[in-house]
């Protein structure tokens, strides 16, 4: 039997692919070779700020602040300095040729809409043809940029031959297809997500990189806001609330948790400075949790106030705020829409002992550098990756969860003479 034919068929009923528009059918772009490409090509370079612009243009992407920030991630001068880390990777090691890894199975969360661009971005730059999955539920900013995508691929030929963006329902059958094609698998999911994957068998030489369930926290020093000048606690609120309201506070960098240093009189008044101007920015944003959310969150917090010690603040609309009264009884559920548990502590020390290797992200308000360096090796012992500005933890850096995905979408080769 033919099995070109039989993939083909296989293929045709149970897979849609969303992007781009024309191009070799699925089963051929499987069968065909990856582009020889350079690490960081031009073309690439000049078709992925191609589709920059075309985001940036439009004005239903620009509605959303996560679209923005993908399309402005996605400019050439960020693309050209990625290409200036890796032309300094290969000057620090001359006798390594890095090359593609060659093609790449990505699976997309669902909790966070914009993810599967920074991903396919980072893997295309390196010289890798992709296949995307994404989930079956795709939002209208969903559909949005994977428009986009097919457009510019119309007039740039190394995205139409070189990528496929794809949905199908949950089946091992069809993962087990794309895991064999591929030389690198990066899935991105919670811990069930990965679990289920990680029993789909991969291309015995491929190599695979997982992001699983992760949780997050912010961690603010209450001296330094109460210095802060009104215009820069509205800065600092405005921060804040990119942070806990970007993709409802369901991305694994939002802050759950806001551990508060300081004494007792100055995390008080701080944190009440503090949640008090987010409340006004987000009144002037029309932020709403939906009725769901705002049932969900009223759920969590009364059911941990009859777990533990605690108080629960519902004077403002855009958040539930609960003061947990005693740090034993902090658990890692991630509710969202606006729900944010708060810790005090006499110093940052005492965050030390709640952490573990589910954590990822701190952001930080109010510290010193030389404090951070002090505090890192404790914190990412214990599982922290990332000591980041309070308003970043949204940001995508090619260095996730402690791994660099652009090296692990190339291979290293070694010369000696």
């Amino acid at each position: 039997m033919d099995t070109s034919i039989e993939i083909s068929s296989f293929l045709s009923t149970r897979v849609k692919v969303l992007a781009p528009f024309g191009g070799l059918p699925l089963s051929s772009f499987l069968q065909s070779p990856p582009d020889s490409a350079e690490p960081f090509a031009d073309d690439r370079i000049e078709a992925i700020a191609a589709l920059s612009d075309r985001l940036m243009k439009d004005p239903s992407i620009r509605k959303d602040p996560a679209n923005v920030a993908v399309a402005f991630w996605l400019r050439r001068a960020n693309l050209n300095r990625f290409k200036t880390s890796h032309k300094a990777r290969i000057h620090a090691a001359p006798e390594v040729v890095w090359t593609p890894a060659g093609r790449v199975f990505h699976v997309a969360p669902s909790n966070v809409d914009t993810l599967f661009l920074y991903s396919w971005a980072l893997a295309y730059l390196c010289g890798n043809a992709n296949i995307v999955r994404l989930s079956k539920q795709q939002p209208a900013q969903v559909q949005a940029l994977l428009e986009a995508f097919s457009r510019t691929a119309e007039s740039a030929p190394c995205l139409l031959t070189q990528n496929r963006f794809v949905t199908y329902e949950h089946d091992e059958e069809i993962s087990g297809v794309f895991s064999a094609w591929c030389d690198h698998r990066i899935v991105w999911g919670g811990n069930a997500t990965v679990e289920a994957l990680r029993k789909v068998p991969l291309n015995p030489h491929a190599s695979e990189r997982s992001f699983a369930s992760k949780f997050s926290y912010s961690m603010v020093k209450a001296a330094a806001v109460l210095a802060l000048a009104p215009p820069d606690l509205h800065q600092l609120a405005s921060a804040c609330f990119n942070d806990l309201f970007w993709f409802d506070q369901a991305a694994c960098s939002s802050p759950q948790v806001m551990f508060w240093v300081g004494s007792t009189a100055d995390t008080e008044a701080a944190s009440r400075l503090l949640l008090d101007a987010l409340q006004s920015v987000a009144d002037r944003r029309g932020y709403v949790a939906d009725l769901a959310l705002a049932s969900t969150r009223l759920s969590a917090a009364f059911d941990l106030c009859l777990r533990s010690e605690a108080t629960v603040d519902l004077s403002r609309s855009a958040l539930v705020t609960v003061q947990l009264l005693g740090n034993e009884s902090l658990s890692k559920e991630i509710c969202g829409g606006g729900y944010l548990r708060m810790i005090h502590l006499e110093t940052s020390l005492g965050i030390l002992s709640l952490l573990d290797r589910g954590d990822q992200t701190i952001t930080h308000f109010g510290f010193e550098r030389s404090e951070l360096l002090q505090l890192a090796p404790g914190f990412g012992s214990r599982g922290v990756d990332r000591l980041i500005p309070l308003g970043e933890a949204l940001a995508f850096d090619p260095i996730w969860d402690g791994f660099d995905l652009v090296e692990d979408c190339m291979r290293r080769i070694s010369i000696r003479i």
